[in-house]
């Protein structure tokens, strides 16, 4: 059965990094890792969140290769992290909401994943959960992985059927 993959924006970064020669620790374990991961039965996806952190790269060369890749990618569809919903009489002091009685709230999944993670992974982590993916791929241990780690028991309640891995984790559990 084909696993649906989520790459982090910093998979393809560190990785142009790398061809640039500017992150050594991108080592060839990791390029074979990765290399492994393409060969088996996987769909790989992310989300415009990608393609918007990408542009912000300031090298010309390294962001037309980074925006390449990020348009490549199958691109989940775009999960709202905000709803409108009615505000009751009384509900509101007078003046915070529009006329309308209408106030936007944000996806309390995603609120309380901007509780455990930076707000730009957060992002990323809803998508890529609200989507169904298997596995959420990336390079960044401190942030991310170490975090969903930390928080093990509110992440299996947050995004139960999704597995945060490394490339050599990914690799593993494919074999």
């Amino acid at each position: 059965m084909t696993k649906k993959i989520y790459a982090d924006t910093n998979l393809v970064s560190r990785l142009s990094d790398a061809f640039y020669g500017n992150d050594p620790q991108i080592s060839d374990d990791v390029a074979a890792a990765l290399l492994k991961i393409c060969n088996c039965d996987v769909e790989i996806v992310t989300s415009k969140e990608m393609l918007d952190e990408v542009l912000k790269t300031v090298n010309l060369k390294q962001r037309a290769l980074l925006v390449l890749l990020a348009t490549l990618a199958a691109k989940v569809p775009f999960s709202r992290v905000s709803f409108l919903t009615p505000t009751p009489w009384g509900g509101a002091a007078w003046g915070s909401v529009p006329w309308a009685g209408i106030t936007e709230k944000t996806d309390p999944r995603l609120v309380q994943l901007c509780g455990i993670f930076d707000p730009a992974d957060a992002r990323h982590i809803f998508q890529a959960s609200t989507n169904q993916c298997d596995y959420f791929l990336t390079f960044d241990r401190k942030t991310i992985l170490s975090r969903a780690s930390k928080h093990s028991e509110v992440m299996e309640d947050l995004c139960p059927d999704m597995k945060f891995v490394s490339p050599e984790e990914l690799s593993a559990i494919l074999d």
